[in-house]
């Protein structure tokens, strides 16, 4: 089973091409915690790199699994930094300083801009998706489509969860609180692993969505460009937050505290980067893949 989803990160050229090899490499070797890993960053270059000059629709559909993909790190990174920065006194030292405060305007503008983007990407693709399983007697298309609301709902509930026991135990988060966080970022990257497979499945059963394609490519060029704006935005709220408020930039963070406010910055800082740096490559491939469409 895990052998099979480590597969499903390749591209379907990739695995046309070397697919028999890895699976025979991962029988032998099993599945691990360091092969996962390497299997996972070869995955990712196959997908920067790819093996063949693949037709103009192809490379289209990755543009939209590749900007999704790192939506998903993008948004886990930007929910820690909102998590990050919750207490009343970030908002006071925004209202203190104009560079903080302006900084974190534009990180939220940002931020709003590119789920907009992201909702506009996906509508032609999810009423033709939907259409197309509606009309069809494929369970395995029906079962596709349904699974990714079913996995971001049960996210949601989780999350609910998890600010209803914070909201009652206020500085105590407890076993349960830790329990209620570790089982939440679990079904996270499990919803944000759905979202991201699933389309793939999706749209390469379906065929022929040139149409779709053409109208959410451009979108999700935009999600891209909004998310790299974020991403600056952030080195500037750190770089201010260092500067005018040390002292919040050296509080506890994390649960427990076991780190301060600016390394926590710092490491959403790192992954928004290599996210937003990822999209904007993956979107401007699918630019030139639609104006190629016939």
């Amino acid at each position: 089973m895990i052998a099979k989803l480590l597969m499903a990160l390749y591209p379907q050229a990739w695995r046309e091409r070397y697919g028999t090899e890895l699976a025979a490499l991962l029988e032998q070797t099993g599945c691990g915690p360091r092969t996962a890993i390497d299997v996972i960053g070869a995955a990712a270059k196959a997908h920067l790199r790819p093996v063949t000059k693949l037709a103009p629709p192809e490379r289209a559909r990755l543009t939209v699994s590749g900007v999704l993909a790192c939506f998903m790190c993008f948004g886990f990174a930007a929910a820690a930094f909102a998590k990050t920065i919750e207490e009343p006194s970030f908002a006071t030292a925004g209202r203190a300083h104009a560079v903080l405060g302006a900084a974190h305007v534009a990180i939220v503008v940002a931020g709003v801009v590119s789920m907009g983007a992201l909702i506009l990407a996906a509508l032609p693709l999810a009423r033709r998706a939907i259409l197309e399983a509606l009309r069809r007697e494929d369970r395995t298309l029906r079962t596709a489509v349904l699974v990714p609301g079913v996995a971001l709902a049960s996210w949601a509930l989780t999350l609910g969860a998890l600010a209803v026991w914070e909201g009652r135990h206020p500085g105590d988060f407890g076993a349960v609180g830790v329990t209620l966080f570790l089982v939440s970022a679990m079904v996270g990257l499990g919803a944000a692993f759905a979202c991201w497979l699933l389309p793939r499945a999706i749209m390469r059963r379906i065929g022929g969505l040139e149409r779709e394609l053409s109208l959410a490519v451009p979108a999700l060029a935009l999600v891209a460009v909004a998310m790299a704006m974020c991403t600056l935005a952030l080195g500037i709220y750190l770089a201010a937050l260092l500067a005018d408020a040390p002292g919040l930039a050296a509080s506890a963070n994390g649960p427990g505290g076991f780190t301060n406010v600016a390394v926590g910055i710092v490491v959403q800082l790192v992954a928004m980067t290599l996210a937003s740096a990822v999209a904007c490559v993956s979107a401007r491939r699918g630019i030139r893949a639609v104006r190629h469409f016939a």
